[in-house]
C-alpha cells in the first residue's frame, strides 16, 4: 500500500508539470528536443515564448549523484537575458524538482543557471548547472548537476535581433 502512494503521488505531480508545460507551451515561439548529457543525463523539451525572452524546458533523466542517484524531472521556468542579439543568452531560473530511485521519492526544487546558444536555423546548444535541493519526503540537495544539451528545432521562426 507504501508503495502505490508513492507511484500515485509522484505521478500526480508529473501529470501537474505536464499539464503546466503544455499549457504554457500554447503562447507561441519555438519547440526544441535533444538529449541532455552531465550530472543528470536525459532527454530535454525546451519551448521558447515568442518574444525569446523566457522559456519552459521539462527534462527526465537520470541522476549520477551518489545522494540521489536515479530517475528525476525538473520543470524549469526560464529568463533569459540576450548576450548577443537573438543568439546567445544568459538563462536563469528555476521549478520543482522529481527525484524517484528504487521505491523512494523526493520533491524539492531546481534552479538553473547557464547559457543557451542558437548554433543555426535547427540546432540550438546549452550549457549549464542546475543545483537541487529536495526538501519533501526527506532533505537532499544536489550540486553536481552540471550539463550540455544539444536540441533540434521542431518549428523553427525566424529570429530577430530586435527584441
Amino acid at each position: 500500500m507504501k508503495i502505490s502512494k508513492r507511484v500515485y503521488l509522484v505521478s500526480t505531480i508529473l501529470m501537474l508539470m505536464t499539464f503546466v508545460s503544455t499549457s504554457y507551451a500554447q503562447v507561441g515561439g519555438e519547440f526544441s528536443l535533444g538529449p541532455r548529457l552531465g550530472g543528470s543525463s536525459g532527454l530535454s523539451f525546451k519551448k521558447h515564448n515568442a518574444s525569446n525572452k523566457g522559456a519552459i524546458e521539462l527534462l527526465a533523466g537520470w541522476n549520477f549523484d551518489k545522494e540521489v542517484e536515479g530517475i528525476n524531472f525538473n520543470l524549469l521556468f526560464e529568463k533569459l537575458a540576450p548576450l548577443s542579439g537573438n543568439r546567445l543568452n544568459a538563462i536563469f531560473g528555476g521549478g520543482p524538482g522529481v527525484a524517484v530511485f528504487g521505491d523512494e521519492f523526493r520533491v524539492g526544487f531546481a534552479g538553473i543557471a547557464g547559457f543557451d546558444y542558437r548554433i543555426s536555423k535547427f540546432v540550438n546548444l546549452q550549457v549549464d548547472w542546475q543545483p537541487t535541493w529536495y526538501f519533501i519526503n526527506g532533505s537532499e540537495f544536489s550540486p553536481m548537476n552540471a550539463g550540455f544539451t544539444v536540441r533540434y528545432v521542431l518549428n523553427n521562426k525566424k529570429i530577430s535581433a530586435g527584441k
